[in-house]
């Protein structure tokens, strides 16, 4: 054989044979599908290539079926990544899929500054298990509110977080803002119903029907997680504002009883970060 004839063949089993990124598809199969030869997972998603190409997910996108959740998380968490519907939260609350390697401190005793919040497993609006992990390292702040459904200062400020007035929340415009476009995560947790008892998840309905912001998940206080308790709860509404790690940053105590200071934290963290 001569040397051009050499030289040709190399060429074709490079183009037809070789797999230099060892993710199970020749290179003549990526420039088929449009993906990157020398990536084994080009669009980022943690799934390879040739194992999206199998499963019928889209190798160039992160997001096949456009429900919010990458191919990776959905094939970790168990939903489909080709069904729309079939989401990890119909809420479309962040999906957090490191949440297990976070140290958990537990809800015995009561958080101190700087230190991680509890982990907690409890039903949302939806009737869907939520795990409070999901939102850590999400790159934003978390604002933990809880709130009694009987209690009219509460109301108020779900009304305010859903576009209503409020006396006196000019200052914290910048919050409100935060929440409706995911630069802060705020969590409603239903800490009592209408008769002081534990929030059923027709209380939650019930809430969400009221003041329905897609953007604000509605936890229920239970036995097993006793957040009321855990905070020390001063009053209603009282808010918790936590970093990304969910460390606490702010918060409300007996004596102090005023449950603006972490509002005003999360205006200056805000202001902050722009």
């Amino acid at each position: 054989m001569s040397k051009r004839s050499l030289v040709l063949l190399a060429g074709v089993v490079a183009l037809f044979g070789c797999d230099p990124d060892e993710d199970g598809l020749s290179n003549h199969k990526e420039k088929k599908y449009g993906t990157d030869p020398e990536v084994a997972d080009t669009d980022g998603d943690g799934i390879i290539d040739g194992e999206e190409v199998d499963i019928g997910t889209d190798p160039t996108l992160a997001d096949t079926d456009g429900d919010t959740y990458t191919d990776g998380e959905e094939v970790d968490y168990g939903t489909d990544p080709l069904d729309e519907e079939d989401r990890i939260y119909v809420g479309y609350w962040p999906y957090n899929p490191d949440k297990d390697e976070l140290e958990d401190p537990g809800l015995d005793g009561n958080p101190s500054i700087g230190s991680r919040i509890g982990r907690f497993v409890t039903i949302d609006q939806f009737g869907q298990d939520v795990d409070f992990y999901d939102f850590a390292n999400q790159g934003v702040p978390v604002m933990v509110d809880i709130s009694a459904q009987w209690c009219p200062p509460c109301k108020q400020l779900a009304s305010w977080l859903d576009g209503g007035a409020m006396g006196g929340m000019s200052i914290y415009e910048s919050v409100r803002e935060a929440v409706e476009n995911g630069d802060l995560i705020w969590i409603t947790v239903m800490g009592e119903n209408n008769t002081g008892g534990y929030p059923s998840i027709g209380t939650l309905e019930w809430w969400y029907t009221q003041y329905p912001n897609p953007n604000i998940p509605i936890l229920a206080e239970t036995a097993e997680n006793d957040l009321v308790g855990y905070f020390n709860l001063p009053f209603w509404p009282s808010l918790y504002l936590l970093d990304e790690n969910l460390e606490l940053i702010r918060g409300t105590n007996t004596s102090d009883p005023d449950w603006t200071p972490a509002m005003y934290e999360a205006v200056i963290l805000l202001g902050e970060d722009e």
